[in-house]
């Protein structure tokens, strides 16, 4: 797990596995379709830290979860509980 402070928000959401790539998770972003501790994201270098509270939309569904850490890279999809919490 990356020790780091921080992590752009694009990344996180594409490495958690919220989208299936980058790309498509900037423009959710762009859209305003994210929020993160209640306030709404506009650019995919915001960044995200560990307990934030991240709010988006998928398939029309509202999803709302707790940051817990990330990894180094984009893995395998049975780590995601180490990484995020439903709430």
């Amino acid at each position: 797990m990356n020790n780091s402070e921080s992590i752009r928000a694009d990344k996180w959401l594409w490495v958690c596995r919220f989208f299936k790539t980058r790309l498509i998770s900037g423009k959710m972003i762009k859209f305003g379709k994210i929020r993160v501790n209640g306030r709404k994201l506009t650019k995919g270098s915001s960044l995200i830290r560990k307990g934030d509270v991240i709010t988006l939309t998928k398939n029309n569904e509202i999803l709302v979860v707790r940051v817990l850490s990330w990894p180094l890279r984009r893995g395998s999809a049975k780590n995601l509980q180490d990484w995020y919490e439903n709430i």
